[in-house]
């Protein structure tokens, strides 16, 4: 049997948050409505082109939602100890953290690209 410390508990809210992301990035492509997850509903209704910016966030969403996704897998297995990866977490943290900025800007700069647009 395994040891469910704190981290290994972190890594599954990592796992769900990504599945989620995956899931709110497909069902944004599919409805056409752009997903809270991104942006509230006030800053939503401030882009006027919003097929474009889902167009445009959409692939950057589904690779961020990935890495959290792996990221969480690959340092649960370690966690747990039912494969022994050698640096996953320092690798792993700073791959996250590398992805996480540049999805956060990626989101602002498609943000200020659609907003306002006429």
């Amino acid at each position: 049997m395994f040891n469910l410390n704190f981290l290994a508990i972190f890594d599954i809210i990592l796992m769900v948050f990504g599945a989620y992301c995956l899931f709110a990035a497909t069902r944004m492509k599919k409805t056409g409505k752009i997903s809270n997850l991104i942006l509230n509903e006030t800053e939503a209704a401030k882009i006027s082109n919003k097929q474009g910016y889902i167009e445009e966030v959409f692939p950057k969403m589904m690779i961020f939602a990935g890495v959290i996704a792996l990221y969480g897998i690959l340092a649960f297995l370690d966690d747990i100890q039912i494969v022994e990866i050698p640096m996953v977490q320092i690798i792993g943290m700073g791959v996250f953290i590398v992805v996480m900025i540049w999805f956060f800007r990626a989101l602002i700069k498609a943000r200020t690209k659609y907003q306002g647009m006429i």
